[in-house]
C-alpha cells in the first residue's frame, strides 16, 4: 500500500463524528476519510490485499507444513 503519513488539525466535533464512524465501521479514520475524497479507496484496497494473500499463499505453498507453536517454543527455550 503506498499512504503517507501526515497531520491534520480538525475542528474537535468533526473528530469526535469521524471516530465515532470509524468504530462502527471498524475502520481507520484515514481509511474514512480517504473513502470521502476517493470512493473507488475500498475497492483499490481490497485488489492490493488479495494480492498480497495470493503472494503468502505460494509462499506457504512452497515452505509445506511447519508447526509454527513448535518453532517458537524452540526460540524460546533456546534462550
Amino acid at each position: 500500500m503506498n499512504t503517507i503519513r501526515t497531520t491534520i488539525s480538525l475542528p474537535k466535533d468533526l473528530h469526535e463524528e469521524l471516530r465515532i464512524q470509524s468504530v462502527k465501521e471498524r475502520k481507520s479514520i484515514g481509511e474514512i476519510i480517504a473513502r470521502k475524497f476517493k470512493p473507488d479507496y475500498e475497492e483499490s484496497q481490497k485488489t492490493s490485499i488479495d494480492e498480497d494473500l495470493a503472494f503468502f499463499r505460494e509462499i506457504g505453498k512452497q515452505i509445506g507444513k511447519f508447526d509454527a507453536v513448535k518453532v517458537i517454543r524452540d526460540e524460546r527455550d533456546s534462550h
